[in-house]
């Protein structure tokens, strides 16, 4: 986690709002949304976060993690230098490494994702998984799945972005069994009492510029 990040968070938690959410921490460091995004994939990143969550509990604050991967909206430049652009290999970013439900870009000017096999699917439920052991050892409070905003989870919801023809796309049924595979393997790792939310976007953008474009009466 950068400096600014940890900055960010501690100021919060000396405001007392009871309990904050470190956002977008990735599952999978091709999972990022940007080269500067925070993570939980490998066991040396649980220390850092150790640190930030000692330091909400001393001031009598509760402090959960989003465990996310950004899918099809990964390896993008930080907001401060511009929004819907591609971060590039010469900036530390992996347009190559990109990955979705299906063959079809989050906009023209993001990287083109590959479609997931269905045992890359399954490693990213595992990485969720071993993200949440990590979390629990930092002494996480709470664990909140990104399920929102056109990332990974989210884009296996829609139809728009997910053309699969397997067990994970075409069907409501189909299309919500990423999603549900990842809260039953937190689920069981996760202590009975702890609280895990699912972060999610009610409204799909695109339905959005539909019903605007119809003329109003």
């Amino acid at each position: 986690m950068r400096k600014y990040s940890r900055d960010s968070v501690g100021g919060i938690f000396t405001r007392g709002p009871g309990l904050s959410i470190i956002e977008a921490s990735a599952v999978v460091p091709e999972g990022r949304i940007t080269p500067d995004d925070a993570g939980l994939w490998k066991d040396s990143q649980i220390e850092p976060l150790r640190k930030i969550v000692e330091f909400a509990h001393s001031q009598n604050q509760k402090v959960g993690i989003q465990l996310a991967h950004a899918g099809r909206k990964a390896s993008t430049v930080v907001p401060w230098l511009g929004t819907g652009l591609a971060a590039t290999e010469s900036i530390g970013g992996w347009p190559d490494n990109v990955w979705g439900p299906s063959v079809v870009p989050y906009k023209d000017a993001f990287p083109v994702p590959k479609e997931l096999s269905k045992a890359q699917i399954k490693a990213i439920i595992v990485a969720f998984a071993e993200a949440t052991k990590r979390a629990l050892k930092a002494g996480i409070d709470v664990i909140e799945i990104h399920n929102a905003h056109g990332y990974l989870l989210f884009s296996f919801l829609s139809p728009i972005s997910n053309t699969r023809t397997d067990e994970y796309g075409g069907s409501f049924e189909n299309r919500i069994r990423l999603t549900l595979e990842v809260v039953d393997a937190i689920r069981d790792i996760i202590p009975e009492d702890m609280p895990l939310f699912l972060r999610y976007l009610r409204v799909h953008k695109m339905f959005l510029l539909v019903l605007n474009d119809i003329p109003r009466t």
